[in-house]
């Protein structure tokens, strides 16, 4: 799956951008106000890129370049997939959508990777785009909260079939129609050690303190820092937002469900299958 690491597209689409391509500003930026384990990452990417004797921004450039090239490499091949529905007149009864699980940092606050996980934007805003005939408004940009959880109670209601029970996602086909009415209040993303919530133009995360150690959390007010340059979790003058954010971020624990992933015990290449 692209765009992913390795950063490998066709030579075309390498070549579509320079060697001395800008990186993106939060390269630059001072990782002094992120929690440790944001900085320890960003240290250990720092080293990582001098141990390839690299100078980090050249390693750094061609990470970035490489993303953009698998970036451009996708948009072609879901044009040439929607030009073969076109062309074999399948188009009118096929949905298509564009989705991602996440994403990457691709050397966003100077680090190259996923990790350290849900901290960011560029880790948790994702791509999410439909071509639905006869429902999707053409050219429509939505910028209502929705989850990649919403993906299935969606695809039902678009074919007809009745909602199933034990989904904790919604229905989001009125959105898709143009509709204005918002489909969640907050929006989560999870990881057992941390989760991050989305409501309205602020970003909060919250740390289990047992794993991390000490008590750290992030807030962000995207709309005046887009870029989150200042976490504003630490300032007394934003504690009932903290507040808001958690007990915002409590009710969403308890109204929906927690499923376990089986993981197996012991090294995988020693498991028995038999």
């Amino acid at each position: 799956p692209r765009p992913h690491a390795p950063y490998t597209p066709d030579r075309k689409f390498w070549d579509m951008y320079a060697d001395d391509i800008a990186l993106p500003e939060t390269y630059y930026q001072d990782p002094s106000g992120r929690p440790p384990h944001f900085r320890d990452m960003h240290a250990r990417f720092q080293r990582a890129w001098e141990g390839e004797e690299w100078l980090p921004e050249e390693g750094a450039r061609n990470i970035w370049r490489g993303y953009l090239g698998c970036v451009t490499q996708v948009d072609y091949c879901i044009g040439r997939l929607l030009d073969y529905l076109d062309e074999r007149g399948l188009a009118g009864d096929t949905i298509v959508v564009y989705n991602s699980d996440h994403g990457a940092y691709s050397t966003a606050f100077g680090i190259q990777e996923k990790a350290p996980g849900i901290c960011s934007e560029a880790v948790c805003r994702v791509p999410m785009l439909w071509r639905v005939p006869g429902v999707a408004v053409a050219g429509r940009v939505c910028d209502a909260l929705v989850e990649n959880v919403d993906l299935a109670p969606t695809f039902m209601s678009l074919c007809g079939l009745p909602a199933m029970e034990g989904m904790d996602g919604v229905d989001i086909s009125e959105l898709l129609r143009g509709g204005t009415d918002p489909a969640h209040e907050v929006a989560v993303t999870e990881h057992r050690h941390s989760k991050a919530l989305r409501w309205g133009k602020w970003r909060y995360v919250h740390y289990q303190p047992e794993d991390f150690g000490v008590d750290c959390g992030e807030l962000y007010n995207l709309e005046a820092d887009p870029h989150e340059a200042r976490n504003l979790y630490g300032e007394q003058a934003y504690q009932e937002i903290v507040e808001q954010c958690e007990k915002l971020l409590c009710h969403w624990l308890i109204s929906t469900r927690q499923y376990r992933t089986a993981f197996l015990v012991g090294a995988w290449n020693e498991t028995n299958y038999a």
